[in-house]
Formats: structure tokens, sequence, C-alpha cells
């Protein structure tokens, strides 16, 4: 198994998450939601669609994007932003990756390339 470090994923994150919260100040949150979603989160699951994450990783990975909630919303340290994210209809980081990955399963399945059509690739 191929051990992966986070580390330079979660500081890209914090990265780009801090540059749209100083430069989108007087937006609403709504629309901040959406920024984020369109800019931060593609620099959070860029490539994870095709390598697998521990339980730790996946753990910190989430926290990364539920202090999005929380730094919008202005929530604490300790609130839970599950009952935010599902009353916004958005998806936990867990299930983002999931539904990303059944995607990416389902356009391979689908491809019309003859060397992913052998019999090698079963899904």
């Amino acid at each position: 198994m191929i051990r992966i470090d986070i580390v330079l994923i979660m500081h890209k994150f914090y990265g780009s998450a801090n540059s749209l919260l100083c430069h989108s100040k007087y937006v609403s949150e709504l629309t901040k939601l959406s920024l984020f979603e369109s800019f931060a989160l593609p620099v959070l699951v860029y490539g994870l669609n095709v390598l697998f994450l521990g339980p730790v990783e996946m753990r910190k990975l989430n926290v990364c994007w539920s202090s999005i909630y929380r730094r919008i919303f202005n929530f604490h340290r300790w609130e839970s932003v599950k009952v935010l994210q599902l009353m916004c209809e958005h998806l936990d980081l867990t299930h983002i990756l999931n539904k990303i990955k059944l995607k990416f399963y389902n356009r391979l399945y689908r491809c019309d390339s003859d060397v992913l059509q052998t019999d090698h690739l079963s899904i």
C-alpha cells in the first residue's frame, strides 16, 4: 500500500481558502460557499479519485472542508456542520470524494478505448 502525505494538499487548500476569504469579505455566505466549491474544493480533491485514502487521512481532509463551513457561517470549532451541510443540500468531503470516484469509474467503464476494454478492467 502506498502512503500518501496529505500535508501539502492541506497547505495548498488552506492557502487558496485564505485567499478567497480575504477577497470576499462583503459577499453573502452562499456566494462564498459557491466560490469555495468552484476554486478551493478542486485543490483539495485533485487526483484523489484514483487513490485510496486511509481513515486518518480522510478524516483530516474532511476536517479541512468542514473548517470552511465554520469560517463562512461563524461556527465554533466544537460545533458540528453536518446539519448545516444538509440544510444547504451539500455533501461532506467523504461523500464528495465517493461521488467523484463513482463518476470516474463510470466514465472509465463506458470508455471506448481498446486498452480499457480488456478483461483486466473489472469494476
